[in-house]
């Protein structure tokens, strides 16, 4: 694990002509079975039965990305985190028991998990927004295991899942953007209802896991170091963790590092292609938009954004605690000055890798950090102040 740690997701690698509201996309097919019922439902035995056909699948695939299968129920809860904070494994199959498992390529940016919320999930993650290329991927390797494996399909209906939103083409496509300039400009709240009509999800993203109480978060959130009020959550919501149905999905309200996800709601009555199409249509308008709203804040409010970054700056360079929330706004501010040209010494590829090294397992299993979250946000903040010690205003 040590090994994967230390290795830099290829998706986290921006191609130069990238724009910038563009993260990372996705792509995630959902199959299962024939013959055997869902996870949850499955014993031990026959989700033994059901990984043993998956891994013998993959063995024999000869045309897939080069890797290796991970037994997740193996795992401490710390390296099962670490997974899901990797964008490996969904919060589904963290939440998951029994025999599970998932096979990861060498760059990772391909990920075949098993026994989760349905028996197979193939995900592919791409770093340049081009959803349709993280498909044929998908669809390859989707192929290659359906040669070998018989998954439950109905003439009428697709594809089988545990859950109806996935029934059809089991396909969920997700592009993952940094929308400050729509946020700040308020335009967000009109786009959020149109994307509904149009049958698109744009969601936001909050740190955080959904398991830990409200009232444990609160009761740390409010803790007083040296008379200064610092908000640091819980060691396990110090993470962010993405999902496949919707149950980690926020109001665009409450996003949190202005990060949102656009994906598409159906999956029946919806071919692949016509999927991937609208949401790609949808991703360029959004982006389209944002860097609009971006030149209209600059122009029209560009000392109150040079003050806003400057302070940004000047928290992130110097801070001695950062909790998971306050360092995602910090590295929003710095990610749109670095590409509005406001800005040097920092790189969209060093800070996409802060967004996962900046989690409280990465930080658990790279630095050899206990699980108490002051710890861990001193440490945030020592890994900030070494990665934003060389950058400048213009």
């Amino acid at each position: 694990m040590e090994q994967l740690a230390d290795q830099i997701p290829i998706w986290t690698c921006m191609p130069p002509d990238t724009p910038e509201p563009i993260v990372s996309c996705q792509c995630a097919v959902v199959r299962n079975l024939r013959g055997f019922v869902f996870p949850a439902c499955c014993i031990d035995d026959e989700r033994r039965a059901i990984e043993s056909r998956v891994q013998e699948a993959l063995d024999k695939a000869t045309d897939i990305p080069a890797g290796r299968y991970y037994a997740v129920d193996d795992m401490d809860e710390t390296t099962a985190r670490f997974l899901a904070e990797r964008r490996l494994i969904t919060y589904e199959m963290l939440c998951a028991v029994g025999p599970r498992g998932v096979y990861v390529s060498d760059d990772q940016a391909l990920a075949v998990m098993v026994n989760g919320y349905d028996h197979i999930v193939i995900r592919v993650l791409a770093a340049d927004g081009k959803v349709a290329e993280a498909w044929r991927l998908a669809d390859h390797v989707d192929d290659i295991l359906g040669a070998s494996l018989d998954f439950s399909y109905n003439e009428r209906l697709g594809y089988l899942t545990r859950s109806l939103r996935m029934v059809g083409t089991g396909l969920k496509v997700y592009v993952w953007l940094h929308l400050p300039g729509l946020v700040m400009t308020r335009a967000i709240y009109d786009i959020e209802q149109r994307m509904n009509k149009q049958r698109l999800q744009l969601c936001g993203l909050v740190p955080g896991d959904p398991r830990i109480t409200a009232v444990a978060q609160e009761e740390l959130m409010a803790g007083v170091v040296a008379g200064v009020t610092a908000s640091v959550e819980p060691a396990a919501s110090q993470c962010l963790y993405t999902d496949l149905l919707g149950v980690l999905a926020a109001p665009v309200a409450n996003t949190v590092g202005n990060l949102f996800l656009l994906g598409n709601q159906d999956t029946l009555g919806l071919s692949e292609e016509e999927v991937i199409f609208h949401v790609e249509a949808a991703a360029s308008d959004l982006i389209e938009q944002e860097m609009e709203a971006r030149k209209s804040l600059m122009r029209d409010r560009g000392d109150m954004m040079l003050d806003a970054i400057g302070r940004a700056l000047g928290i992130a360079s110097s801070a001695r605690h950062l909790g998971m929330g306050e360092a995602l706004s910090l590295v929003s501010f710095i990610r749109m000055a670095d590409a509005q040209g406001v800005m040097a010494g920092c790189d969209r590829a060093g800070l996409n890798r802060m967004l996962l090294d900046c989690q409280s397992a990465h930080l658990q299993l790279m630095h050899d950090m206990p699980p108490d979250a002051w710890t861990l946000a001193a440490e945030r903040a020592r890994l900030f102040r070494a990665f934003f010690a060389g950058a400048t205003i213009n």
